[in-house]
């Protein structure tokens, strides 16, 4: 474990835990409050050789769920 200190968001720092937990897949809808947890997701993931999904609606998740 790094010993560098980040400061974040309670948000990002609930990705980065599943992150280093080894979470491989992650699918979300952008709401409020939840926006940072999916925009820190969208870029670490792929970066990491992870998935990540974003859903079309709310409403409609079943295309990311299909996966």
């Amino acid at each position: 474990m790094s010993k560098n200190k980040i400061l974040i968001s309670g948000n990002e720092a609930i990705a980065e835990g599943a992150i280093q937990a080894g979470c491989d897949f992650y699918a979300g809808y952008p709401i409020t409050p939840q926006n940072e947890l999916i925009g820190y997701f969208a870029k670490h993931m792929p970066e990491l050789g992870r998935v990540f999904v974003q859903a079309w609606s709310s409403a409609h998740p079943q295309p990311a769920l299909a996966l």
